[in-house]
């Protein structure tokens, strides 16, 4: 189920400011204003790294990321 929610939505840019960052909706926006496209080892993308990622959750190691991830996380944008 995590999956089908999550998957390619827990990636983000990193390292622009407020006002560039709300221009940003896809990767390769973020990589043509200068940022850096970061997928954090915590995800959904794939099943493996689904039950790891879960397991950490029940595990509580970590499981903050994870929530912060998915709260920030954002439909992609044309299968991006």
């Amino acid at each position: 189920m995590g999956v089908d929610l999550f998957k390619g939505q827990f990636d983000y840019c990193n390292g622009l400011d407020d006002l560039l960052m709300a221009k940003v909706v896809s990767s390769k926006d973020c990589l043509d204003l200068g940022g850096t496209w970061y997928h954090p080892p915590e995800n959904f993308d794939d099943t493996i790294s689904g039950f790891q990622t879960l397991f950490e959750m029940m595990s509580t190691e970590g499981w903050l990321d994870v929530m912060h991830s998915g709260v920030d996380s954002v439909a992609p944008v044309n299968g991006l």
